[in-house]
This record gives structure tokens, sequence and C-alpha cells, in this order.
């Protein structure tokens, strides 16, 4: 009876233990197939709060690719109208045209509650093997300025939306402005600039400076979409200049790029 009782004794704590065994292991699987998190819009703005910095706008710019046809005039015309019903009642919109031998172009621009938002659907003529082959783009910009950066997600998602009426896979960075009430040496912008990436969980792949400007790329798991250089990998490009006439240090950081000049 005792060996009877010592036998299941032994037999409950080695199920027990492999009971444990196994929950670590399936748990210690489950967060390694785990996908990393992705870094918001807003964890960005409050690191650059934290480096002292203060936000002045937020652009996003996005494209898609259309056909690989020649297009009219009327019919870019008639493609970005198709836009209108889809925009805020309360947008302020115009539309221009213009072309070229090479070239039609046309431009719709909007301003709500204070942002500024541009569409350019292009028709653009490429030379290729000795012929030439037509293709046509959908490029889009919006600007949120200090007031309006709480609405980036809102802005990204209807970019998305409207790109995609034109084409399946659309392509969406964003750059963040912001500015720093002093001079920089650039020592001192390096070291932010590359501490700016590593509390972005990110390795820098790329570093380039000037007398009064830095500009670092880099890649992190938890951020989006990602470009290839011929140093590897990217998705966050950070670049500080100090402007004289301004007595100011501008901070610009694009994920996955920078899409404007500094």
């Amino acid at each position: 009876m005792k060996r009877n009782q010592r036998f299941s004794m032994v037999l409950l704590l080695l199920i027990t233990f492999l009971a444990y065994a196994l929950a670590f292991l399936f748990d210690d699987h489950t967060t390694a197939m785990a996908a990393p998190y992705q870094l918001k819009g807003s964890d960005i703005i409050q690191h650059l709060g934290k480096d002292g910095c203060v936000m002045e706008e937020i652009r996003l710019d996005g494209w898609v690719k259309v056909n690989c046809e020649f297009m009219t005039l009327q019919e870019l015309l008639e493609q970005i109208e198709r836009l209108l019903p889809h925009l805020q009642e309360s947008s302020h919109a115009e539309i221009c045209s213009g072309e070229t031998i090479a070239k039609r172009q046309v431009a719709l621009t909007l301003n709500h509650e204070g942002i500024q938002t541009s569409i350019n659907l292009y028709n653009c003529s490429l030379s290729h093997d000795g012929t030439d082959s037509w293709e046509t783009y959908v490029i889009m910009d919006s600007v949120m300025d200090s007031n309006h950066i709480h609405k980036e997600d809102q802005m990204y998602l209807k970019m998305q939306e409207l790109l995609k009426k034109f084409g399946n896979a659309p392509s969406i960075g964003t750059t963040y402005t912001a500015v720093i009430q002093d001079k920089l040496s650039n020592t001192k912008m390096e070291q932010l600039g590359m501490g700016f990436i590593r509390n972005l969980q990110g390795r820098i792949t790329e570093s380039n400076m000037d007398s009064d400007w830095i500009s670092l790329t880099g890649y992190s798991n938890h951020l989006g979409d990602s470009l290839e250089s011929e140093y590897g990998r990217f998705n966050i490009n950070v670049a500080l200049r100090y402007h004289s006439s301004e007595g100011k240090t501008y901070i610009r950081v694009g994920t996955p790029i920078i899409a404007v000049p500094y």
C-alpha cells in the first residue's frame, strides 16, 4: 500500500513538472514567434519632446502607379474628379492642369481645417530600349501644422483610402519636423541623432555630415516599410541642421525617408 502511495506521489510530481516545462516551452515559443510591436507617430513625437524639440509640422507623402498607358488630359481630369465625392464637404478644392509633348498633369489642391493637401495625377513618356512608353502615377502630400498633428493617423488612413482608388499598393511616408531654439555643435547634433535612432530600438546604417548639418539613416524592427541602399535596409532617416537666419536647429525625422529638402 505504501509502495503504491509512493509511486503515485512520484507520478504526480513528474506530471506537474512536465506541465510546467511544457507551459514554459510553449510560452517561450509564442513570444519568439510574435511580431515586434510597431511604433506609432505619437511615439516618435514623444521621443522628440524628450530631446527638447518642439513640433512644427507633420508631412505625409504618398504615391501609387495607376497604369502603363497613354492618357489624355481630359481622361486625367475625369480621374481626379472621381475623388471629389470622397473629400470633406467643407474642403476648399481647386483643380488646375497642363501638358507638354512628354507629360500631362492635373493637380487638385485642398485646404481643410488648416491641413494643406495636394493630389497630382501625372501621365509621362519614358524612353525604354529606343521606344517611348507611357506611365501614369498619383502623387499626394498632406501637411499638418503644430495645431493639427493629432490628426496624423486620421490623415494617413484618408490618404491610403484615396490612393487605393487608383492602385492596390500605395506607398506612404511621413516626415516629422521639430525645432530646438538654440545652435547645436556638430558633435551634439550627431549625439542627438544617434540617440534618437537608438531610442527607437534601431541601428545606424549610414551617416553624412557637413559644417552645419548631419544626416543619419537606420533600421528598426519596430517601424514599418523599409527601403534598400548600398549600405543595407533602412526605414528611418534623421537630419539636423542649424539655420543661422532663424537661430534655430531643425530636426527632421522621416519614415522611411525625409521627403523635404533640409
